[in-house]
């Protein structure tokens, strides 16, 4: 087995990439919802700088902002793709099979819960009267 890295350069790797995840999906979800959308956002990604110490904690956290997510923001935001690398890493990582079940229960449950949700929202929207008015576009 190689040897393992230093500590410091773990969470120097993963802070790192926290930051840089900031700054593509984290800034993208202020251009796409505004200042909620950048709060939520952040609230979400920050916890990636510590997913490889405590994934299962940073996988209760990600369910919990998602929820935070559907209620305060209309819409999907850039940042939810954190959500995709906290279940990449509790399956990696984590080899309690009870885990990771839930890993993959709480993966199919927020995406149906947020197809439900922000589709239930746009029933009213230009797009569903669109749809309502047989425009062949949609």
């Amino acid at each position: 087995m190689p040897p393992r890295p230093p500590v410091g350069a773990g969470v120097l790797l993963d802070v790192s990439f926290t930051v840089l995840f900031w700054l593509v999906f984290g800034l993208s979800s202020l251009m796409v919802a505004g200042p909620v959308g950048l709060a939520v956002a952040t609230a979400t990604i920050v916890a990636l700088a510590v997913r490889r110490r405590h994934p299962a904690a940073v996988l209760g956290w990600s369910a919990a902002m998602f929820a935070v997510q559907l209620l305060v923001v209309p819409i999907p935001l850039p940042a939810n793709a954190a959500q995709t690398v906290v279940v990449y890493t509790v399956a990696a990582r984590v080899m309690s099979a009870r885990v990771r079940l839930l890993a993959l229960g709480s993966a199919v449950t927020g995406c149906l819960a947020g197809g439900t949700v922000h589709a239930g929202r746009d029933r009213g929207g230009a797009t569903g009267k669109a749809c309502e008015q047989g425009d062949p576009a949609f």
